[in-house]
């Protein structure tokens, strides 16, 4: 059965007349009757009872009736979605984000993107860092990460959208806890709780310990912030963090600590794969541009 072939049909069923369906469909009555009777083969059923004074359904061409409108209606409503789905009103984009650090950003970006694109789904994949998140981008299995990089990969866009700074989340009980700014290196005897070694702030922080002059002491390395701010509240050690992180999990237990080094902000990234062919992903950026404005950089940043 072809998509005319149940227009002409049920033309000539609702008007139970081959002349007025013709002239309905703008097409030549015999050429009608024609494309009728093709179905019919098609089928192997008689659809109507012609005679010279009417025209009349059979019980196959009233079982005829339901499924071929159904047909037709499937078809607009696919060529809607595809166009949809074209123009970037629907499709699906998977979201990479490290953790309680990108908090608030994922909670504004999936508010925004309700409202402004309901036809988007967005898929959230939590815990990845920065050398997780740019394999994930170029082989495809993200569309969209909120990162942090030393250096954008080759083969990636990225846009700055949150400024950041490092500090020190140590417990409550610790004697910097209550004081002003103190050094890196005043932590050298304290054991540190961090993130694997592909995240730019592990790798930041151990930089930032060389040029200090002590090779830190890493009591134990875990998968995300939550868990290190965890640790950290019941006293297993101490973390270089960013400000971000600590102000999205619960404090008790906890103290940031300013570090007195002069350190650059650090920057949160929107990365995405730049030949990346997903619609979807292309209006949720637009839409970014309002909600994630990029911030001022240093002159030198």
């Amino acid at each position: 059965m072809e998509l005319f072939e149940l227009r002409a049909f049920l033309a000539v069923a609702e008007e139970l007349h081959f002349g007025r369906a013709a002239d309905r469909l703008l097409l030549a009555q015999p050429y009608l009757s024609r494309t009728i009777k093709k179905l019919e083969a098609d089928l192997g059923v008689q659809l109507f009872d012609r005679t010279t004074r009417k025209v009349e359904l059979t019980s196959a061409g009233s079982a005829l009736i339901e499924p071929a409108t159904e047909m037709l209606v499937l078809n607009t409503e696919a060529r809607m979605e595809v166009r949809r789905a074209a123009r970037g009103e629907t499709g699906r984009v998977r979201i990479s984000f490290a953790g309680p650090s990108s908090y608030d950003l994922i909670g504004r970006l999936g508010r925004e993107m309700r409202e402004l694109h309901p036809g988007i789904d967005l898929l959230f994949d939590p815990g990845r860092y920065g050398l997780q998140v740019s394999d994930r981008l170029l082989n495809g299995s993200i569309d969209l990460a909120i990162a942090r990089f030393r250096t954008v990969p080759a083969g990636i866009e990225a846009r700055p959208i949150a400024a950041e700074r490092y500090l020190m989340a140590v417990p409550s009980t610790h004697p910097a806890a209550d004081g002003g700014p103190v050094s890196l290196s005043s932590f050298r005897d304290d054991g540190f709780l961090g993130l694997p070694t592909d995240s730019a702030v592990q790798r930041d922080f151990l930089e930032l310990c060389q040029i200090a002059g002590f090779v830190p002491t890493i009591a134990q390395t875990l998968p995300d912030t939550g868990t290190i701010m965890a640790l950290v509240s019941a006293g297993a050690g101490v973390a270089f963090t960013v400000d971000t992180a600590i102000e999205h999990v619960p404090r008790q237990g906890i103290s940031a600590v300013e570090l007195s080094e002069k350190l650059d902000p650090v920057y949160a990234y929107l990365a995405w794969r730049r030949e990346s062919s997903n619609a979807a992903l292309h209006t949720v950026l637009r839409a970014l541009e309002t909600l994630f404005p990029t911030p001022p950089q240093p002159p030198d940043a």
